[in-house]
């Protein structure tokens, strides 16, 4: 039976800007990797594969609240568009574990030097300031976290795996769904606002509430000070394609960071708030497109950041400054995210 899920939403995009025959392979070979991941599972493989490489070539540019009944309706055609083989297993009666790291604010420089090996054409350094000390979960949001949330599974739950497992195959407006009833849970403000056709963040860093990191805040939480790409430290923290036998593995079970922070590289990639675009966002507190974003996938096709690399992708994807650009209605198993508050 064909699986609507990995066919209507499985979708890449990765800008080509050709500086030079070199990096226009590089950034094919990027694209071909990630379609095969986002793919993987599709009832017609060759066919997404198809349609996901042909979005490679769009370009980049730089409404009220869902109602009660709205949203209830939108998680319902969610759920529909779900094929399992068997029942789901009961929902955790008891929160599921959950803690967050204090990251305190700070200066670093953003982005990849020129000579650092597999760098991509958006990864030229800036200069970025951080003012305001944040909370940053300390795991990826695992299946159990989110079924006790939400109330469903993602479409990609795996029993042998289980709860310990990242959420996956979550669109961003799925993400931001979670998050903003993450935020009622524990009794804080919910910081965005979900329309049909956006979402806005209209306090930015000022909401107390759960959201996505910008890709500064994620970048400076996954250096962690290091200014390198990490290659001495990679076999120890992330799951990526040399290690991971090919799938997802329980979070927290590769070395933290020197901030206590699991899974920055590898596992799964993650969702940022930031709009892609080839100059990266530099100054104080940037975040990047701003505070809304546009839920309309049409051309120029406008991209959202993930950031982290995954367990079926390359160790060049593991380097803190690696960004690949999605679109807000994509989802895949290799994608996941994690929950950030302003202090």
């Amino acid at each position: 039976m064909p699986k609507p899920l990995w066919i209507a939403t499985v979708t890449a995009a990765l800008v080509c800007v050709v500086l030079g025959r070199a990096a226009w392979a590089d950034d094919v070979a990027a694209c071909q990797r990630k379609c095969n991941s986002q793919c993987d599972g599709a009832s017609n493989k060759a066919s997404c594969v198809g349609q996901c490489r042909r979005a490679c070539g769009g370009g980049s540019s730089g409404g009220g609240g869902m109602t009660a009944s709205e949203e209830a309706a939108y998680w319902a055609y969610r759920k529909s568009r779900v094929v399992r083989s068997e029942p789901p297993p009961p929902k955790p009666k008891t929160r599921p574990k959950f803690e967050l790291v204090s990251i305190e604010p700070g200066a670093f420089v953003m982005g990849a030097p020129a000579n650092e090996e597999a760098r991509g054409d958006s990864e030229g350094q800036v200069e970025v300031t951080l003012t305001r000390a944040f909370l940053m979960q300390k795991t990826e949001v695992t299946q159990g976290q989110y079924y006790f949330v939400v109330g469903q599974l993602p479409a990609t739950y795996d029993k042998q795996c289980g709860f310990d497992c990242p959420a996956t195959s979550l669109e961003f407006k799925e993400v931001a769904l979670y998050l903003n009833a993450l935020s009622k849970l524990d009794k804080l403000e919910p910081c965005y606002v979900i329309g049909a056709e956006s979402v806005e963040w209209p306090k930015g860093l000022d909401c107390k509430g759960y959201r996505l990191p910008t890709e500064a805040e994620w970048e400076y939480a996954a250096r962690a000070g290091d200014t390198t790409n990490m290659a001495a430290t990679r076999n120890a923290q992330a799951w990526y394609y040399d290690n991971s036998d090919g799938k997802p593995h329980r979070v927290g079970t590769k070395a933290a960071n020197a901030w206590g922070l699991h899974d920055m590289a590898g596992n799964v990639t993650e969702w940022t708030w930031d709009q892609f675009d080839y100059a990266l966002p530099g100054g104080t507190d940037p975040i990047g497109g701003g505070t809304t974003v546009d839920l309309k996938v049409v051309p120029p096709y406008v991209n959202r950041v993930q950031k982290g690399g995954a367990f079926s992708e390359n160790w060049t994807t593991t380097r803190p400054a690696y960004r690949f650009p999605n679109l807000v209605n994509s989802s895949s198993a290799s994608v996941g995210f994690r929950a950030v508050r302003t202090k």
